[in-house]
């Protein structure tokens, strides 16, 4: 918006100066050249902000740094989806405006304005807009379609920055007829940036593999799922939740992005494919793979190509005490990478050991608290006083204390207070004030937002209202002081009343707010004046300005919880996998089952359920095929101990026990909440995460904050009949397994590398 707003201001005094009073259709040259030539530009910004999105080398780099805590890099495919959209959006429009403008003109006899519509640029113009819409046409419908037909016209975008480039460097630039605004200058930074993540990708980070094992599975619902296992390149280091790009050779020369689910420790890399028609690679692949059943697979013809890793990790769990990860069907393949990390860094170390060493750190992190507890204060000293006497003025009760709220579990406190009189008893009382304390609480992350985005405001038309070549209005210069004065004091009050003053930058924000009250003297003293601010108050203001609005975001994005002082990663891990197919099941069972009792057989159950659980919800509605799986799974320890259920699982319930048992365990914890799957399932355990923190917050255990990482995917599917296969085949026979295994009559894995056999 402000890129629009800075360069249809100057192209409106443009045209002020060359279209004289009077003229027919003056308003209309003044007004519409003006708003075509500020939405070209923001359509130039987006398209410099487009390859960086696109650039994953890159983006898996940052997210291993602190950068990750600030940028949602994670989201990096849905700001490219984004970004395209907007700028179809803004092209749609500005297409709409230019057909009207240079229609009414051509029509009302002005034959020069008939004759630009035949001009090189505009035929150029044209081009782009045609490109735009094939492109943003096939990506709304990129679901449904095949996966290499998106792709290939996907990348018609790079002949769009083609054409863009020439759309300025036409006959009348190259006769020097006028200088036209040059497209390049935009977006060949990011351009070249791309081109070099690229070549890293392809040079770097591309390696020759060997396919040890790959079996496949047919669900009730006639889904299909492949099941591949690769020997791991040496220097292929990766991360649970990241994702490698997949070529077989056999089947075409495209690359093809999975979650990988094994251990980053293992010799290998699991994936487990979804296969969807025939015609996609998923299919080709299987049908390759069913081909070589029946004879010794040949490397040279199965060989795969491996890309990466890329993508983001699913948390880094050393900063959290607990874990709660829930996968929806395939999303559970990168959950059982962080289950398996987890398990095996647990496994090394003896149950004595790991123990004593999580209750030193619970003390620890208690005495922490404490101390920083009694420690805390704003600037504003009176404000704290007034506050700590007004907790104060609350009477004792035998009942309920403030710190029985702190202690007790959210479930008995919402229960005693139904059972009481609310407005007689001290708990709603008591739980009045920690409601109006977390609602506060809650509004003031969103208030730091708006903030935010204000001194973004605050920043940009302050930089270009100073370098437009232009003269700007005095309300211009008078709405830039109102807003600037507003961002400081915004930012000046929670820095005085609010905010920790403990710490160091605490005193940075101080004397930045100082030092605005004489910068701003200066700078308002230069707009009365009729001046613009020189290179060295824009400068000085960048910086100023750039640091409060730095402060502002990273306190509303980042964890209210102090620094978790962990010291040996997470300890405790709580997987629960939702599947519709019972055949997936029982195909990954055995795997998760001979974990988990390796895990026992070394820390006993009593000891193994403090750091790890793994529930399953089988919601799989062919009768044949659950019964196929109990009957698969009766003997599994994973099945006799009850964690292998059939139904739906109630989500609201699962995270709030989690908060429940956490809050009995310590004084303060932080855990992490991951969700994969669907989108539509993401929002609901969005929204159970919302509803359960509030709650929590609003019992008194601020200090038990719960983190939420969601990484949503899928594809829309035709619907299949129930109990009936592309085949014909029946329930009753399709759930039977076809495995392909390549080193059966080679070699075999051991157990350390969680190889178990297909039953």
């Amino acid at each position: 918006m402000i890129v629009w707003v800075h360069f249809g201001l100057v192209k409106f005094e443009e045209q002020k100066a060359t279209v004289p009073e009077g003229a027919p259709f003056y308003w209309w040259k003044r007004i519409a050249p003006a708003l075509e030539f500020g939405s070209m530009h923001a359509i130039l910004f987006q398209m410099a902000l487009i390859p960086l999105t696109m650039s994953r080398c890159s983006i898996a780099a940052l997210s291993e740094t602190v950068l990750q805590d600030f940028v949602p890099l994670n989201r990096a495919v849905r700001i490219h989806i984004h970004l395209g959209y907007v700028m179809v959006l803004i092209v749609g429009l500005a297409t709409s405006l230019f057909f009207i403008f240079f229609g009414r003109l051509c029509a009302g006899g002005q034959q020069d304005f008939c004759d630009k519509f035949r001009q090189e640029i505009m035929i150029t113009g044209y081009i782009i807009v045609a490109f735009l819409i094939v492109i943003g046409a096939t990506s709304h419908f990129r679901h449904r379609m095949h996966y290499e037909v998106f792709y290939a016209i996907h990348h018609l975008v790079f002949i769009l920055y083609l054409v863009t480039v020439f759309h300025t460097v036409d006959s009348v630039q190259r006769n020097n007829e006028r200088n036209r605004s040059q497209t390049f200058k935009w977006f060949s930074s990011t351009i070249l940036w791309y081109v070099c993540d690229r070549m890293a990708m392809r040079i770097n980070h591309s390696y020759k593999a060997r396919v040890v094992s790959a079996s496949a599975v047919r669900g009730s619902d006639g889904s299909r799922m492949l099941l591949l296992k690769i020997r791991k390149p040496v220097l292929f280091q990766f991360k649970p939740g990241q994702c490698a790009y997949l070529k077989c050779s056999a089947v075409d020369q495209h690359w093809h992005p999975f979650s990988i689910a094994s251990d980053p420790a293992s010799r290998f890399l699991e994936f487990y494919i979804e296969v969807f028609g025939p015609e996609t690679w998923t299919g080709r692949f299987w049908d390759l793979l069913k081909q070589e059943r029946d004879s010794p697979l040949d490397d040279s013809r199965i060989g795969m190509d491996v890309m990466g890793p890329f993508g983001t990790s699913l948390g880094k769990t050393e900063n959290f005490s607990h874990g709660l990860a829930i996968g929806a069907g395939t999303g559970i393949v990168p959950i059982l990478s962080m289950f398996k990390q987890h398990v095996c860094s647990v496994i090394r170390l003896s149950p004595t050991e790991y123990f004593k060493a999580s209750d030193e750190n619970n003390r620890l992190q208690m005495d922490y608290e404490v101390a920083r507890d009694k420690q805390k204060g704003s600037f504003a000293g009176r404000f704290a006083t007034f506050w700590k006497k007004r907790m104060d003025s609350y009477p004792e009760s035998e009942t309920l204390t403030r710190m029985d709220i702190m202690q007790r579990s959210i479930k008995s406190v919402i229960v005693d207070l139904q059972a009481s009189d609310a407005s007689n008893n001290i708990d709603a009382k008591m739980l009045k004030w920690a409601a109006s304390n977390a609602t506060r609480s809650i509004y003031g992350v969103l208030l730091l937002a708006f903030i935010s985005i204000l001194g973004v405001t605050v920043f940009g038309l302050t930089i270009s209202w100073n370098t437009v070549p232009v003269e700007i209005y005095d309300g211009m210069r008078t709405t830039l002081k109102i807003m600037t004065v507003m961002f400081q004091v915004c930012f000046a009050v929670p820095v005085l009343f609010i905010w920790d003053g403990n710490n160091f930058f605490a005193f940075i924000d101080f004397a930045m707010c100082l030092v605005s009250i004489p910068a701003d003297i200066i700078w308002f003293n230069k707009y009365n004046q009729q001046e613009t601010l020189g290179g060295v108050d824009l400068t000085l203001f960048a910086i100023l300005t750039g640091y409060m609005i730095g402060r502002l975001w990273v306190r509303t994005v980042c964890h209210r919880q102090s620094a978790w002082m962990n010291g040996g990663g997470m300890k405790r891990l709580e997987v629960v996998w939702v599947a519709r197919s019972a055949p997936l099941i029982s195909e990954i069972v055995p795997e998760i089952n001979a974990l988990w009792d390796e895990l026992v057989s070394k820390w006993g159950m009593e000891d193994a359920l403090k750091v790890c659980r793994f529930s399953i919800y089988c919601t799989d509605t062919e009768e044949c095929a659950v019964d196929q799986l109990r009957s698969k799974l009766f003997k599994t320890s994973l099945y006799q101990q009850g964690f292998v259920h059939f139904g739906r699982p109630e989500f609201d319930q699962i995270i709030e026990n989690q908060t429940l048992e956490v809050i009995d365990e310590s004084r303060t914890s932080s855990t992490l909440l991951v969700f994969c799957g669907s989108p539509e399932l993401a929002e609901t355990v969005r929204r159970y995460h919302v509803s359960n923190s509030m709650l929590a917050a609003v019992t008194g255990h601020k200090k038990h904050q719960m983190h939420f990482i969601s990484e949503s995917y899928g594809g829309v599917k035709k619907a299949k009949k129930q109990n009936e296969f592309p085949d014909g085949r029946t329930c009753g026979s399709a759930d039977k397994e076809e495995h392909f295994d390549a080193t059966a009559r080679k070699a075999k894995l051991s157990h350390s590398d969680f190889e178990v056999p297909t039953f």
